[in-house]
């Protein structure tokens, strides 16, 4: 992996549940750590749905190999936007990691 082409500072966020005072789960996000990355941005497009402007955008990024990351409890944020996790796959012999997300509308 190339190390020049990670030029971007992105964050990867977890997932955590609890319990608010009247015990119902509530879900929150918090900064589990920052990398270094090369994005790509794969396509987007700007619709009208319910009379207001979305925007939809795929990206792939790579960053160097970690471990014990998983689809379900990570989101990114880069470029003041959140990114959901659909799929990471292996490159090389634990090279790098190759993630594609999709936008995120978080109201």
């Amino acid at each position: 992996m190339f190390s020049g082409k990670l030029d971007r500072r992105i964050i990867f966020e977890t997932k955590t549940t609890s319990r608010n005072a009247y015990g119902e789960e509530t879900t929150s996000w918090s900064v589990s750590f920052t990398t270094w990355a090369h994005v790509i941005e794969l396509r987007g497009k700007e619709t009208y749905e319910a009379s207001q402007l979305t925007e939809v955008a795929d990206v792939k990024i790579k960053i160097r190999y970690r471990t014990g990351l998983n689809v379900d409890d990570y989101r990114l944020f880069y470029n003041s936007k959140y990114y959901d996790i659909y799929s990471f796959s292996e490159l090389g012999r634990q090279d790098g990691l190759e993630i594609f997300a999709k936008l995120l509308q978080v109201t």
